[in-house]
């Protein structure tokens, strides 16, 4: 996501059942506000209905109010430089609401960006090895050139890890949004569990959820893209995902490094214009 001057001030949730006062961020106020107006994310499918809600949210938030208010005064005054200032600040929200509802839906707001992002990225994949590597590299040595597979310091085990360098922005955010929301939803759970009039209402969590899946399906089908994983299911590539997320050894008996890397190969061997299907 794009960086932005800092227009939203977090809101003290005063009933934290935690004991103290917790800062509600502009994503749990989008997540509170979808709940409460039960905007389904499977009916936000352009960025046309993106638009359009992020225009109801804005009418509920403090700050949006606020320069409303502050807007009114500065046309009766016939300000017009202020009255400048305040509009770009209302369409600095406006954006700010569109990009985070458009990475919480999944609904890409610049498709030729991810496109070029995808060609100038794999072409830096393709860098990383030269012909006879990449027809001689074992999976595992692979995965490792391009940190996907990294050893455990502890065990010498090879486990799964997001590999951040290698992936493009637009992947990146998204992983970003992904690994934000689940720590939301443990966190809410938690605070739930341990009682308390301030604990997070159950349909916020229910949003967190839902949320929580799309985060999860929109990174999946993005890494599927950049990778060009034919043949893979949505669950194969929800699986990966789990498997870099937690860190997790790949599993023997599905021969599961085996196959990711064999279908990396493939879209190098693509990249690099080599003939020869791998074997490996």
């Amino acid at each position: 996501m794009h960086e932005h001057e800092p227009i939203f001030s977090p809101i003290q949730n005063t009933n934290s059942a935690l004991g103290h006062p917790a800062e509600l961020t502009l994503k749990d106020r989008i997540n509170t506000a979808l709940s409460e107006v039960n905007e389904g994310l499977d009916q936000i499918s352009s960025i046309e209905d993106v638009q359009e809600i992020a225009f109801g949210i804005m009418d509920e938030l403090p700050e949006s109010r606020e320069i409303s208010t502050e807007l009114q005064r500065a046309r009766q005054d016939r300000n017009s430089i202020k009255e400048t200032e305040l509009v770009q600040k209302q369409k600095n929200i406006y954006s700010n609401l569109v990009e985070e509802l458009a990475l919480i839906a999944g609904i890409e707001t610049d498709q030729g960006r991810v496109e070029r992002e995808n060609a100038e990225y794999r072409i830096k994949l393709g860098d990383l090895f030269d012909d006879s590597s990449l027809v001689s590299d074992s999976s595992d040595d692979l995965l490792m050139k391009i940190g996907m597979l990294e050893q455990d310091s502890e065990t010498s085990n090879l486990r799964f890890n997001f590999p951040e360098k290698v992936f493009p922005p637009h992947v990146k955010e998204k992983w970003d949004h992904y690994i934000d929301i689940v720590a939301r939803h443990t966190s809410a759970i938690l605070e739930r569990s341990q009682g308390g009039a301030g604990a997070k209402d159950p349909s916020f969590i229910t949003q967190l959820d839902v949320i929580r899946t799309h985060a999860h399906n929109n990174l999946s089908m993005a890494i599927k893209n950049f990778l060009v994983l034919d043949g893979w299911d949505l669950e194969k590539c929800r699986n990966l995902v789990i498997k870099m997320r937690d860190k997790k050894l790949p599993t023997i008996e599905t021969a599961e490094s085996h196959v990711t890397a064999r279908s990396v190969r493939l879209l190098l061997f693509e990249l690099k214009g080599i003939v020869d299907k791998p074997t490996k």
